[in-house]
């Protein structure tokens, strides 16, 4: 008599499971990577604008200093001006004035959680800074 051979369970096999396992296993990890690069690359180009932004407004005050000669007073009222119509919030600037050297120097720092459009990831409180010094020849 001549045995026919099993015929297989329409479930699924063993190997087939393992590798829905692996599957699985590779997303829970990769994933939470993933989520991380994307939300740290975005906070950090978040961070460089920011930057950026903090460079232009101590450059404008710095050639207003140099070019018109206003007072301390008026220099950090238009900073503060050009700070706020550039959207920043809780942002602190200093203007410190050398007459012996005739130089003057602009500081900026603005905090990134405040001024973020995203959600912050990392906990830790970044503050972008910015210095621009002009000297008058």
């Amino acid at each position: 008599m001549v045995r026919s051979p099993k015929r297989k369970s329409l479930g699924r096999s063993k190997f087939a499971r393992s590798k829905l396992g692996v599957a699985a296993t590779e997303l829970a990890i990769g994933l939470p990577l993933i989520f991380l690069l994307v939300f740290g690359s975005l906070q950090l180009s978040n961070s460089i604008q920011l930057k950026h932004l903090g460079v232009v407004i101590t450059d404008e005050i710095a050639k207003m200093a140099v070019d018109v000669e206003i007072e301390v007073d008026d220099l950090n009222a238009e900073a503060n001006e050009l700070a706020s119509s550039a959207g920043l919030r809780n942002f602190e600037v200093t203007i410190d004035e050398f007459p012996s050297d005739d130089m003057i120097e602009i500081r900026i720092s603005i905090p990134v959680s405040d001024n973020s459009s995203i959600p912050q990831m990392f906990p830790a409180a970044m503050i972008v800074s910015s210095t621009t010094t002009y000297r008058n020849y």
